[in-house]
């Protein structure tokens, strides 16, 4: 059975401890259908000052759902990480912890509600930079360093409590950032080693670990399936989204010609062929969305739109990259374009969703520009 990133976003709720715009905000995650994890420091002020913890999911509906939620346990109880009671139940997917051992260098992929993506949400991933083993002193409820390599974002604020999976297995807990400055220079996460009575004393069940075969990424959910997902490709989708919506208040105006847009040419075939892009979906690119790309062009040509054609490269350059490193977890071209869309949309569901079709139609501009999937080389 395949599911994409959308199942385990499901699962993803914002966190508030309070009622006031300056009380704490995290992130928490299903473990069952009326049962959430999240770090234990997100909720303090419910002890302190007793405050209510509310959830908010946003990806279930197209309403957000809300529910109230305590923790299990008294605060001498609980760890780094705290399992709550929801006050009632949700019918969505959980996620389910895997009996893994993450080590330095391993790839890691978390997803949550930093404040600055705090109405959409944000996928990040890199590498595990540092392990602290059991062996070692450690100064800290946490023992994971996650690299975030290039990330735009400064402040991880909001991010506590998330799922970490790493090499696609929920192996712990996101707790917090390090701050260098006012910037983000990486994260601290707690392994299933350390949080594994907690878990266990609360009755939840910690899944054996699978071997992964055929290079095929595993995702186990709190039920007795196995899911299959694929690595998630993320990337800054804010600068596509900007230049979308201005695009689409140009669009009317801009000059349009397809004298010089041949899509049935001897070297755009050559191309489909060495990125694996099917016939069928290139006809429906020309039959479709050519009468767009000269537009484009001229668009991002002009030189009053020279800040939206930075971002255009910016957003290709970044793209070509993961799309390179990534190109094994998927088999038809058409795959990571379908793949990017959806991420795009998602992510900005209520600003793109009535020009959602520019989506596709620049995604597929940049995959006839060459911009992104591999090149045809003449000379070769």
């Amino acid at each position: 059975m395949s599911i994409n990133t959308i199942e385990i976003e499901r699962a993803v709720a914002r966190l508030f401890c309070g009622e006031e715009e300056e009380d704490e905000k995290a992130t928490a995650f299903l473990v069952s259908n009326d049962k959430v994890v999240t770090a234990t420091h997100s909720i303090a002020n419910y002890f302190d000052e007793n405050l209510t913890i509310r959830l908010q999911f946003l990806n279930i509906m197209n309403v957000p759902i809300e529910r109230t939620a305590v923790p299990i346990g008294n605060r001498d109880e609980l760890g780094p990480i705290s399992i709550l009671q929801l006050n009632e139940s949700i019918d969505s997917v959980n996620l389910c912890f895997v009996d893994f051992d993450p080590k330095k260098d391993h790839q890691f992929s978390t997803y949550g509600y930093p404040l600055v993506k705090w109405s959409t949400s944000n996928w990040c991933d890199g590498h595990i930079s540092r392990k602290v083993e059991p062996d070692m002193t450690n100064f800290f409820e946490w023992d994971l360093v996650l690299d975030i390599g290039n990330s735009r974002i400064d402040d991880f604020s909001g991010l506590s409590g998330a799922p970490l999976f790493v090499e696609n297995r929920l192996a712990g807990v996101v707790i917090t950032q390090s701050l260098a400055g006012k910037k983000a220079i990486s994260l601290s996460a707690i392994s299933i080693s350390k949080i594994r009575a907690i878990l266990e004393g609360k009755g939840l069940e910690i899944k054996e670990d699978i071997h992964i075969q055929n290079n095929v990424n595993q995702v186990l959910l709190n039920n007795e399936e196995k899911i299959f997902i694929k690595q998630p490709l993320t990337f800054y989708e804010e600068d596509i989204k900007d230049l979308i919506l201005f695009f689409a208040e140009e669009c009317e105006d801009i000059k349009s010609s397809l004298d010089n847009f041949d899509l049935d040419g001897p070297e755009i075939e050559i191309k489909n062929v060495i990125n694996n892009l099917s016939d069928e979906y290139f006809k429906h690119i020309r039959d479709k969305h050519l009468s767009y790309f000269s537009k484009i062009k001229n668009f991002l040509a002009d030189p009053r739109n020279r800040k939206f054609l930075k971002m255009y490269t910016s957003t290709t350059d970044e793209l070509q990259f993961k799309i390179t490193s990534k190109r094994s977890d998927f088999n038809k071209f058409e795959e990571i374009l379908i793949y990017l869309v959806d991420y795009i949309l998602l992510r900005n569901i209520d600003k793109l969703r009535s020009d959602r079709n520019l989506i596709w139609v620049f995604i597929h501009f940049m995959y006839w520009n060459c911009d992104i999937g591999d090149k045809y080389d003449k000379a070769t």
